[in-house]
């Protein structure tokens, strides 16, 4: 390997632990009032990037929203796959991965 090339990998895996490091994993806020608060997730379309990115939000169930169930512990949950959630990495099962 040329002192170029050497250089140019250094950076990329320098970068690569870049991202690594400054990533933020995504924590669920407490709900308010938990028999009556669900969340609510809606995937989102990104075109650069193979990683699924969604929005999660809290929403009152007396407000009667439309939705459909999904459990996020469904599967394996030694098998994890990342995706982006409000910005943040979240980890969630093969089986909800393919369900999403």
């Amino acid at each position: 390997m040329s002192p170029t090339e050497a250089s140019r990998a250094n950076k990329n895996i320098l970068g690569a632990e870049m991202r690594l490091e400054t990533s933020t994993i995504y924590r669920y806020e407490e709900l308010q009032n938990p028999r009556n608060e669900i969340r609510l997730v809606t995937i989102l379309h990104e075109v650069d990037s193979c990683i699924l990115s969604c929005s999660l939000i809290t929403c009152r169930l007396d407000s009667m929203p439309e939705y459909k169930a999904l459990s996020y512990v469904w599967g394996d949950a030694s098998h994890k796959h990342r995706i982006h959630c409000n910005g943040a990495d979240l980890f969630v099962t093969s089986n909800l991965l393919t369900a999403m």
